[in-house]
């Protein structure tokens, strides 16, 4: 099974590589480039005012993760304290409010890149020829998926659970502590991708408002959850697919980006 590269490219070796490539692989020296080092990139053009622009594709995971990362390195910035110091009980002065979503915004940011960083990979490692068999909830019958459909229907709960492991014979637990960590992580995610009007604390509600979610996850960094996850799937390719294939995901052994 596999799923083939973009169109390979090969150019000069930058001084710095950037470690959110989809794919790149350094090229041996040959009579031909023995003046300077080579590497090929899976490649793809955009047309902008009519002219045509090549360039390395970008991992979408490896662009969410890092997205992630950065929200969590501007959280860190902010200091809590400073948006309820000297306010009387139940209200928060006009001037702190900025601070305090500003908060907001980059924990949901956090939250939500990194959990499309994890749905990200996962269907980029799917092979295309890959067809995912599971029974029906009635037993009767079996249903079958391609990649497009598992794509589009299984949950990601079942992605990488069921579908990742099979794919890669790697094993994500259910039960273990990174999975509890990813199901929080999910949870809260979908809380603020499908929010309703109890979520924002505007009706009376049993759970608690969103935004006490929230506050309360600030110290987590949920990119380093997704970048775990991510991780536990090792990839195994066939250096004769692609030039590049053994380069596909390097981004997941540079993270974090920091020059990025």
């Amino acid at each position: 099974m596999h799923t083939p590269e973009p169109a390979i490219f090969v150019f000069d070796t930058p001084p710095v590589l950037d470690p959110r490539m989809y794919a790149a692989a350094f090229l041996e020296p040959t009579p031909d480039t023995a003046k300077g080092s080579k590497i090929a990139t899976a490649s793809t053009t955009v047309k902008i005012e009519g002219k045509e622009h090549l360039f390395a594709v970008p991992s979408h995971a490896a662009l969410c993760l890092n997205l992630s990362q950065k929200a969590f390195e501007k959280i860190k910035e902010i200091e809590l304290s400073h948006a309820f110091k000297d306010t009387s009980y139940g209200y928060v002065s006009e001037e702190k409010l900025s601070l305090l979503y500003e908060l907001f915004e980059q924990v949901i940011s956090n939250t939500v890149f990194a959990c499309t960083a994890i749905e990200a990979f996962c269907n980029q490692v799917i092979p295309d020829d890959y067809v995912y068999t599971k029974k029906r909830q009635d037993k009767k019958c079996t249903e079958t998926y391609n990649k497009d459909q598992i794509e589009r229907f299984i949950n990601l709960d079942e992605k990488l659970s069921t579908v990742l492991p099979e794919v890669t014979q790697c094993n994500f637990r259910k039960g273990s502590s990174l999975w509890n960590d990813y199901h929080n992580l999910r949870k809260i995610r979908d809380r603020i991708i499908h929010v309703k009007s109890t979520d924002l604390g505007v009706k009376e509600s049993k759970e608690k408002n969103i935004w006490e979610e929230l506050l309360k996850r600030k110290n987590i960094d949920c990119s380093i959850i997704a970048h775990k996850i991510i991780s536990i799937f090792k990839v195994e390719v066939d250096p004769s697919e692609s030039p590049v294939a053994s380069g596909r995901n390097r981004w997941i052994d540079h993270f974090p980006f920091k020059h990025s």
